[in-house]
């Protein structure tokens, strides 16, 4: 009688579903509450597999000994390659006692390509002698003499796990060679490239002229560029049927050239009217797609802008701290603590950027728009006061706030409906994934936008897209501290109803980690805006026009940062908005189309269940599949033989 081995097929099985529900703790379903019994389960199967593989070689006699031993050293191959893995994770270098990060960086470095290659080495040999043995007669634990075949099956074991270990090693030097490539990583830009479409912002802003708008091209003929240059303007004449474009040749067309002060080729000219302005591109492809066209409708934009009325003036309160406070000292991420591309964008929209220094002087008569940037000291009385009597008129304001800042709304409470609220908004199941630590929870993301024009981008765009919001703060509602019909309170962006506010503890620090009981989940508010029509100015200065009193409120000063800004071209989008709604020109608002590369990135969210299930579940599918049609066809091959 031939060999049959004493342990069943289903005890690697059982390992193979422990170290799939060991993986999905530990990344597909870390951020949720599934993460630890998932991880326990997995342990527990694999520790169940690994001790019955125990007691059957305890049992085991003579070459079925020989064949459990080389299973069950597979079999411990993986308890080691996890117990590696452990000490790659918080709680296992916090055992042993690793706090410098440059120190762990290095040791995860090296120990996650040493457990997943002990893990393959273990794996695939274990997986092979099961293919060899089959499932005929496995079901149960047995026990049986050896027959005269013994030394084939042993032989044959041996040669399967040898070739086993042969495929894993060769699996594990190409993923040493990976890593290494990455360190000494060679870059060249294979990008393509791509002239910048009209967006939406760019279509509003022309449909709305009231006459058609003149381009004129100063371009050489047969020019790379004028081609590139000359389509987008198609696009959009096409889709406003406002504007008309000719191509003019800057030295037969002479006059004009000079009446508008042309003077070299790749010159973008626009007249409205009286009006002119121009901007140039280089005539070069290769400079010119480095430099201008991958953002040609935001240019367009700046001159457009120009063209269409007289500059704006935009304010931005100093002294107090403030985030566009050059002589703050803020301290941390220096891009982080910097609005500088904030007020490109506004010089973009044809504003005017000063400063106001506040310390209870009335807001300028010529303030179009007033921002107030997370004042880290806090703002006076008689500052509040000033902000309030401006309000009152009519302003149009955009403030942001900082938790960790004195600052209190003070007399502007009853002026907006509003308190700020400084508790740090977290949320452990919708977040960005940045240092694999709790405090990734105040790292939140919302897609919970209300149909507003101060954030048509946002509020247009899919349900599926995000805003990432750094350890904001929230609003609180309370009593107006006068009542008109016209007055309009609006929470046009709220946080996921998986959100919490962190509460503090008694040393004044967060966990990042809901507490029930003293912590409750909702959907709190993150950016209110106030509308108050009838509150218009007894006399407006020069160049100044009111559509009543307009206030943005946004919990999250950071998303004025250049840190921010430059990473997340939403986050662009909304700040466009935000600025065109409160100066009352919400007409113009839309998306600006950039062909620029930006940065990816990766987040946490449900999508993750999508992810896993097509980078591993179908695969894994597959080779289930693959192995039961093998195992039909063995048992067939056997009962023929029998």
């Amino acid at each position: 009688m031939a060999l049959r081995v004493g342990s069943p097929w289903w005890l690697s099985a059982v390992l193979l579903a422990g170290l799939f529900f060991l993986f999905m703790g530990q990344r597909a379903f870390s951020h949720t509450d599934l993460a630890a019994m998932l991880s326990w389960l997995g342990c527990i199967l694999v520790a169940g597999s690994l001790g019955a593989r125990a007691w059957v070689l305890m049992q085991a006699r003579g070459a079925q000994r020989r064949i459990e031993i080389i299973s069950i050293l597979s079999s411990v191959g993986v308890l080691v390659a996890l117990l590696l893995y452990y000490l790659t994770t918080k709680s296992g270098m916090s055992l042993l006692g690793m706090k410098d990060p440059a120190f762990v960086e290095r040791w995860q470095l090296v120990m996650t390509p040493l457990w997943l290659i002990v893990l393959t080495a273990s794996l695939v040999p274990l997986l092979l002698i099961e293919t060899s043995l089959g499932l005929a007669r496995r079901a149960s634990f047995r026990r049986e003499d050896a027959g005269p075949d013994a030394s084939v099956d042993v032989y044959r074991v041996r040669e399967m796990a040898s070739s086993g270990l042969s495929i894993a090693l060769a699996a594990a030097f190409l993923m040493v060679t990976c890593n290494i490539a990455d360190q000494r990583n060679m870059r060249k830009d294979v990008s393509y490239f791509k002239t910048s479409s009209p967006g939406s912002a760019t279509t509003n802003m022309v449909k709305s002229m009231s006459q058609p708008l003149q381009v004129l091209l100063f371009f050489p003929e047969n020019s790379e560029v004028l081609t590139e240059v000359h389509n987008y303007f198609k696009v959009l004449s096409s889709s406003t049927g406002n504007l008309n474009v000719e191509v003019r040749d800057r030295l037969i067309d002479s006059a004009i050239a000079k009446e508008h002060k042309v003077s070299r080729d790749g010159v973008v000219l626009l007249l409205n009217g009286d009006k002119s302005e121009q901007f140039s591109v280089e005539t070069d492809i290769t400079r010119a797609r480095k430099k201008i066209l991958r953002e040609f409708d935001g240019e367009f934009q700046k001159s457009l802008m120009a063209v269409m009325r007289a500059p704006k003036v935009a304010y931005f309160s100093t002294g107090h701290g403030e985030l566009n406070d050059p002589a703050a000292d803020k301290g941390g991420d220096i891009a982080l603590n910097q609005s500088q591309i904030l007020k490109l964008q506004l010089k973009k929209l044809n504003y005017l950027v000063k400063d106001y220094k506040g310390f209870g002087a009335p807001v300028p008569a010529d303030c179009s728009l007033l921002f107030v940037l997370a004042p880290r000291s806090g703002l006076l009385d008689e500052d509040l006061q000033a902000i309030d009597d401006y309000l009152a008129q009519g302003g149009a304001a955009i403030i942001s706030f900082d938790p960790d800042s004195k600052m209190k709304m003070g007399v502007l409470a009853g002026r907006l409906g509003v308190e700020f609220n400084p508790a740090p908004i977290a949320d452990e199941k919708e977040f960005m994934q940045r240092s694999r630590s709790d405090s990734d929870h105040s790292l939140i993301l919302s897609n919970q936008f209300l149909s507003h024009a101060s954030i048509a981008t946002l509020s247009q765009g899919s349900a599926r897209s995000a805003m990432l919001f750094v350890k904001p703060g929230s609003f609180d509602e309370v009593p107006f501290s006068e009542e008109r019909a016209d007055r309009k309170r609006t929470h046009v962006v709220r946080s996921m109803s998986s959100s919490f506010r962190d509460v503090a503890d008694a040393l004044g620090n967060q966990n990042y980690i809901f507490d029930r009981g003293t912590e409750k989940r909702d959907r709190y508010p993150l950016i209110t805006v106030v509308e108050d029509p009838s509150a218009k100015p007894a006399k407006a200065a020069e160049g100044v026009t009111s559509n009543g009193m307009r206030v943005v409120l946004v919990a999250d000063y950071e998303l004025f940062s250049d840190g921010i800004v430059a990473r997340l071209p939403v986050v662009q989008f909304l700040l466009d908005d935000l600025v065109k709604w409160t100066g009352g020109e919400e007409v113009y608002a839309g998306e600006t189309i950039s062909e620029k590369d930006m940065r990816i990135e990766h987040t946490k969210s449900k999508d993750a269940i999508w992810f896993w299930g097509t980078m591993a579940g179908a695969p894994m599918l597959m080779l289930g599949i693959g192995l039961l049609v093998i195992g039909r066809r063995r048992h067939r091959a056997q009962g023929s033989q029998q």
